[in-house]
């Protein structure tokens, strides 16, 4: 019997309380700290298709989850990842940078270790194993991970554009202000990164503690296969148990033994549905999250600063630097979107697409699943609340975006009569595979891809750039601000 079983609504459980309680501004930063920490290397290296085109960027309140009634481009995710995804870049190397690197896994569960249990029971498994979908218990030497290695076979799509007016292109710039909220949201964050656990000895347990348990079930006086476990760690009211049983907890104290007649809900999704039950817990460990208080003595053991009034405004400072970044990728992206709509399409362009949107969610399961042993459509709707449906939704906007505004940027640089002098050729290859990639010579890059593909994809990277360069030049962009 599975924890996922024994959670009524929630289709994905966990051990971890960080995990159960995802929504909260704590848990979402320790995720993405985790993902952050991916080594940027691990991205494959490109060849053939230049840059893609710069998408919808998350909003500043970086410290708020983004609404998913409000489509985002997979660049907010992005931005969360520490890694460049906007649009899929189709690679003909999988593997070279991410075989330069050591793998990693990441554990997002940790089981304390049980001081004492008077219940001693074997069995070979209990009601908080997680399901095979959602491995999040794993030990790290049993995390899943999935590397992809050698050459793929990229295919070929012969994809139409008819330009319509990309020059002089109008659009209005929507300045981002920073409110107090999103300061404050600053200062709550990092008090939140600063808290500490603390023993409950003294009084009765509450909703929101973390227990460490032994239990075991009966069922007519027999205890029943998976019904049982020892050293669980259970959030009380996180809803990972039959309802009853958390709330049979709050009110004891840490070295209770409690007795609970509970019954098996009719929806159960096994032959123990309607069933009486009762479980005998030891209630081993009790614990909860303290924040501490934000004072100036906090700021200075913690940061670079020495008073809560310069945290503040370096926050603040912070806060508008992102405001003004997103302003400037949010006007970029709206003459880019008026660029696509003037043109027409044709050939294979919906093949194409429905081509990086694979490469793009196959991408973002890898990732995802090496970190948290979830795929990129449960970790981003953890994090975000959003569906399935809309995550796919939203892949399938940056994967059109990126075919298409890829194939006008080698429309214009034809138009134009684009070429690449040595001199940016060099240039780019030094910005591309020495500072981004960490290649440290040409000669090894060519010994992952042949001189075609290297010319091929630096000489893509060069023109695409100056073709946007003569869009976003000629644009017109009503309201913006003095610099």
């Amino acid at each position: 019997m599975s924890e996922e079983n024994f959670n009524e609504e929630n289709e994905l459980t966990t051990q971890d309380d960080n995990t159960t309680e995802i929504e909260t501004t704590d848990a979402f930063e320790e995720i993405e700290t985790g993902l952050t920490e991916t080594d940027e290397n691990t991205e494959p290296i490109p060849s053939g298709n230049p840059k893609p085109a710069t998408s919808y960027s998350p909003e500043p309140e970086r410290y708020k989850q983004a609404d998913a009634s409000s489509p985002k481009g997979l660049v907010a995710i992005v931005a969360i990842m520490g890694v460049i995804i906007i649009g899929l870049i189709v690679f003909l190397v999988y593997g070279i940078v991410s075989g330069k690197n050591e793998e990693k896994t990441n554990d997002i569960t940790s089981t304390p270790a049980v001081t004492s249990t008077e219940i001693n029971v074997d069995i070979d498994k209990d009601l908080t194993t997680t399901s095979s979908e959602t491995p999040t218990g794993l030990e790290d030497d049993e995390q899943p991970t999935e590397t992809v290695t050698g050459e793929v076979e990229v295919p070929e799509f012969n994809v139409t554009v008819e330009l319509g007016q990309y020059k002089g292109i109008e659009v209005d710039y929507d300045k981002q202000e920073v409110t107090e909220e999103d300061v404050q949201g600053a200062l709550t964050y990092f008090v939140n990164t600063l808290q500490y656990t603390s023993d409950i000895t003294d009084r009765p347990l509450k909703e929101g503690d973390i227990v460490v348990i032994d239990y075991v079930g009966t069922m007519d006086g027999e205890v029943f296969d998976g019904g049982s476990g020892t050293g669980t760690e259970l959030t009380l009211g996180s809803g990972t148990f039959i309802s009853g049983f958390e709330e049979g907890l709050i009110g004891k104290m840490k070295g209770d033994s409690v007795s609970l007649d509970l019954t098996f809900p009719d929806t159960y999704s096994s032959d123990k549905a309607g069933k009486a039950v009762n479980f005998l817990v030891n209630i081993n460990e009790a614990y909860e999250y303290v924040i501490p208080e934000l004072t100036d003595e906090l700021v200075a053991e913690n940061s670079e600063y020495k008073t809560v009034a310069e945290y503040t405004d370096a926050a603040r400072e912070e806060l508008e630097i992102q405001a003004k970044e997103y302003s400037e990728s949010k006007v970029k992206n709206d003459i880019i979107q008026k660029v696509i709509d003037n043109a027409k399409f044709g050939g294979q362009v919906d093949e194409q697409i429905a081509y990086e949107e694979q490469e793009c969610i196959d991408y973002y399961d890898t990732m995802c699943m090496q970190s948290f042993g979830v795929d990129g459509a449960t970790y981003f709707g953890i994090i975000w609340g959003i569906t399935k449906d809309e995550y796919l939704a939203m892949v399938n906007e940056e994967s059109t975006m990126s075919v298409k505004y890829n194939a006008i940027l080698d429309e214009v640089a034809k138009q134009e009569n684009l070429t690449v002098t040595p001199e940016e050729y060099d240039s780019m290859f030094e910005e591309t595979f020495i500072n981004t990639y960490g290649f440290t010579s040409k000669e090894e890059v060519l010994s992952q891809l042949s001189q075609e593909q290297l010319d091929e994809t630096v000489n893509g990277y060069v023109l695409h750039d100056k073709a946007e360069k003569i869009i976003m030049d000629s644009a017109v962009i009503n309201n913006k601000p003095e610099e």
